[in-house]
């Protein structure tokens, strides 16, 4: 830390970061201390604390001069507060019991809002900050305090009054900002001006916003609040354009009806349902058809084919991790990178982040096809290290049907999405296909080799699962985190990363 220090910080942005790491020990000693006391609940405590932290970060821009000093505080706050953490320095209030990162996720945002605003864009950082650091806190308070029902869509206990008083909160905030204009800490100027527009997109960002916060859990909400708030704030505040009203209202209606019937067809669970729907509602209001077909291309033939494999081979579904409905992490998981590039090209808007973003689809789209052709009859299976018979289902397993299946769904997936490029269709049907084989093909390696598996003790399976047979299962080998989910996302990237490397050797 020191190093880091010493060589990549300027004395001011040494003293900012101390600053700001200050606040945040001497909020945790004196919060401690009140708690210990009993003058102040836990929960407001931990509340105050993240009001306190977040809201200092968001201030921070009016003392900085360029955003490449936001990147650098964020750096060396992310390193602070990890080691922190990870030494239990940030113990009682934060963790209740247990690490909780959240805090390190703040850090992280901050770090990455410095990369994604430059220049005259630099104050989104700053409502952005200060949406997560009210709304979250308030919703908080009052679903521990006086909720009675809740949502059950995630592992963190949210209420239905906690997410209703975070849409409030943050729909109030979003009308506030829009009427004033910052220029430094000192001078800003703030203005009435009763707009329809702004109005609406405060109602539409609030939303997307609340059933982000929803279904966030372990705190990685301080992470994907600020980010997405930047974008939509960016979106709808850079210029009035009523047509991006138009846009998420149509969203909205096509998002709930695809959401709403995977449930009822039980290609969803609720989270997952959820988790569609904020996917589909950023990617149908932001991307319009283009972006919407090879998605959803992906999702509905994949999820038929998934019902359709299940009913012909059941027996082999208890070696997967979940089941043939999926859950909000198997959504994201398959659709969570599309999903950021959507979201990068609302920024940058350059035409190769949509060769990315239909790689990223024919790769899971690929994977995804591999696994149901393959298993949907009994037929050899062999490993894809050293190709010797394995049983059918076991991760790192590949089969000839399955890669032609692979083949297949990569090559449906090229084909909705070339219809908007003005590049040789030819060539980029060809090369998306391609590079979703092989992206399913790094799946199969990485289940073969980091995907942590399971023995059952009662059958002697080796499953994904942590419980089979109705007991326990015993660790067999892998990564302990690196559970089917990750290997999905992991695919993508690297899916994604063979497209970027096909388009910088191309641009030579």
């Amino acid at each position: 830390m020191i190093i880091f220090a010493k060589y990549l910080l300027t004395k001011n942005e040494f003293c900012l970061l101390l600053v700001f790491v200050g606040i945040i020990v001497i909020s945790i000693a004196i919060l401690e201390y009140l708690s210990q006391k009993k003058v102040l609940h836990c929960e407001l405590s931990r509340k105050l604390l993240h009001i306190i932290a977040i809201s200092s970060a968001g201030f921070s821009i009016f003392y900085i001069s360029d955003s490449s000093e936001i990147v650098k505080i964020g750096l060396g706050a992310v390193i602070i507060l990890a080691l922190a953490i990870k030494m239990e320095v940030i113990n009682n209030i934060e963790n209740q019991n247990r690490k909780s990162w959240g805090i390190v996720y703040v850090a992280i945002s901050y770090f990455v809002l410095g990369i994604l605003w430059k220049g005259e864009n630099i104050w989104i950082i700053f409502p952005s900050l200060l949406i997560l650091a009210f709304a979250d806190s308030f919703a908080a308070i009052g679903g521990y305090f006086f909720a009675k029902e809740y949502l059950n869509i995630g592992n963190d206990k949210k209420s239905y009054l906690g997410s209703a008083i975070f849409f409030c909160v943050t729909f109030l905030m979003l009308i506030i900002f829009s009427q004033i204009k910052f220029e430094s800490f000192s001078k800003w100027n703030f203005y009435f001006e009763f707009d329809y527009y702004f109005i609406f997109s405060a109602f539409f960002i609030a939303f997307i916003l609340t059933l982000t916060e929803a279904i966030s859990t372990g705190g990685f909400d301080n992470f994907t609040v600020p980010i997405l708030a930047s974008v939509l704030i960016y979106t709808f505040y850079d210029k009035k354009d009523f047509s991006l009203i138009i846009n998420f209202a149509v969203a909205f209606i096509l998002a709930f009806l695809v959401s709403w019937s995977s449930y009822k067809f039980k290609f969803l669970n609720r989270s997952g349902a959820v988790a569609a729907f904020l996917l589909a509602v950023i990617i149908f209001s932001l991307g319009g058809l283009k972006w919407t077909i090879p998605i959803l291309v992906f999702f509905v033939f994949s999820s038929v084919l998934s019902k359709f494999r299940v009913n012909q081979n059941p027996e082999i579904e208890t070696l997967f991790d979940k089941s043939g409905t999926r859950d909000r992490m198997q959504v994201f998981s398959n659709g969570g990178l599309a999903g950021i590039l959507m979201l990068l090209f609302a920024i940058e808007k350059q035409n190769y982040i949509y060769l990315l973003y239909i790689a990223a689809i024919a790769t899971v789209c690929a994977d995804t096809w591999a696994t149901e052709t393959g298993t949907i009859k009994k037929q050899n299976t062999f490993n894809i290290l050293n190709f010797k018979p394995i049983i059918q289902g076991q991760s790192g397993g590949i089969s000839l049907v399955g890669t032609l299946g692979a083949l297949l769904g990569s090559s449906i997936i090229a084909l909705s999405g070339i219809l908007w490029l003005n590049e040789d269709v030819v060539k980029y049907f060809f090369v998306i296909s391609v590079i979703g084989l092989v992206g399913s093909l790094f799946d199969s390696f990485l289940g073969a080799t980091f995907q942590v598996l399971y023995r059952c003790k009662i059958c002697g399976k080796i499953t994904e699962r942590k419980n089979h047979c109705d007991i326990d299962t015993d660790y067999y080998k892998g990564i302990n985190f690196m559970n089917n989910d990750a290997v999905n996302f992991l695919a993508s990237v690297f899916g994604v990363g063979l497209m970027q490397i096909l388009i910088l050797i191309t641009e030579r």
